[in-house]
């Protein structure tokens, strides 16, 4: 897990979830929405539906597998994905 969690930008890693703690540098709750869109759209496309809340001021990011009753190799994949699409 430590391996995979080394590669990966703006995320932390517990047991139990992987968590941005903010998807990108944004300061615009407009911009955030993109960025919740691109991030559904891969998660839809993968078949992986983590848990995405945007708020004023945020937008948290959610992964676990519910099958498996926490973090699975998919989880970190998912990551590694949302962060390709999140602005730098």
């Amino acid at each position: 897990m430590a391996a995979m969690n080394a590669s990966l930008r703006g995320l932390s890693v517990t047991q139990e979830t992987v968590r941005a703690r903010e998807a990108g540098p944004t300061r615009r709750h407009a911009s955030r929405w993109q960025v919740l869109k691109r991030f559904a759209s891969v998660a839809e496309a993968e078949g992986h539906h983590p848990d995405l809340v945007l708020s004023y001021g945020s937008l948290a990011v959610r992964l676990w597998t519910h099958a498996a009753g926490g973090l699975t190799e998919n989880d970190f994949i998912l990551a590694a994905k949302f962060d390709r699409v999140a602005p730098a």
